[in-house]
């Protein structure tokens, strides 16, 4: 989209004006306790039972009358305000996932660093990648099965309001180990993504590229053990002390992972 330049803006000026903001800045809340407010006053419920639903889920005490209630939504942090608005595209309070789409163009419009994102087909805010990345991670997760969905589940769980970046580390890893323990490992019901590594280091591995000394194998066998081996286990089959950008890597590998496991386009022999 073709971004409206000031004519009387100097350059660091318009760079301020163009960047993605933390949080809800006060010149988007109104717009934002406005959504709120529209969604609530729709024609599928009762106004007072939405925000004593939301009340027990965010376990607030939200007033059910909409002069005190919008008096709280002025004045409630952004942190309350971000899980109030996933709270009710979560439970799809009063038909809000009918007007996802109106809050997505309000959270863009107003750069903000979070959007609506659609990954597991469902809406819920997410913390703000590159639309590209998001379409083609949408198309990559509705297409591959049980992968997909654990990739999806990763994904809220590395970019969500409430991200739990151990959780994702964990779920990246099983969605690539879904499709590739049965292809490579089809008679070991115990394998593991560590099991195909070691399977794949004895094996000639190729991919559809034309650089002729690219050591494909050594490439898939980097990013597979990037992924196996980038988090603590101390025993355990679950990761632990993942930082959140550590999720996001693992998200980012298990990505492209899934993707060319489901191509079918590493030729292992």
């Amino acid at each position: 989209m073709v971004e409206w330049v000031p004519p009387a803006m100097k350059a660091d000026d318009f760079a301020k004006l163009t960047a993605i903001e933390p949080g809800i800045p006060e010149y988007m809340r109104p717009q934002l306790v406005n959504w709120v407010l529209d969604v609530l006053d729709g024609p599928y419920e009762d106004f007072s039972v939405g925000v004593n639903f939301l009340s027990l889920q965010v376990k607030e005490n939200l007033p059910p009358n909409r002069t005190y209630f919008r008096h709280w939504l002025d004045k409630a942090s952004s942190e309350a305000l971000v899980n109030l608005i996933d709270c009710m595209l979560f439970y799809d309070v009063a038909g809000v996932k009918e007007e996802a789409t109106s809050l997505g163009y309000v959270l863009e419009a107003g750069r903000s660093e979070w959007q609506v994102s659609t990954v597991d087909g469902e809406p819920r805010l997410s913390h703000r990648i590159p639309t590209g990345v998001l379409q083609s991670y949408e198309e990559v997760a509705s297409k591959t099965g049980m992968a997909g969905e654990l990739l999806a589940e990763a994904f809220n769980a590395a970019y969500g309001v409430n991200p739990n970046p151990n959780h994702a580390y964990d779920l990246s890893v099983k969605a690539v180990e879904t499709l590739a323990c049965p292809r490579y490992l089809p008679k070991n019901t115990k394998a593991t993504l560590g099991s195909v590594i070691t399977h794949l280091s004895s094996k000639s591995v190729t991919l559809p590229l034309r650089e002729k000394n690219a050591n494909h194998q050594e490439l898939v066998k980097q990013m597979m053990q990037n992924l196996w081996e980038g988090g603590e286990r101390h025993g355990s089959e679950h990761y632990s002390g993942i930082s959140e950008e550590g999720a996001k890597t693992a998200q980012a590998l298990a990505f492209a992972l899934v993707a060319l496991l489901h191509e079918q386009v590493i030729a292992v022999s």
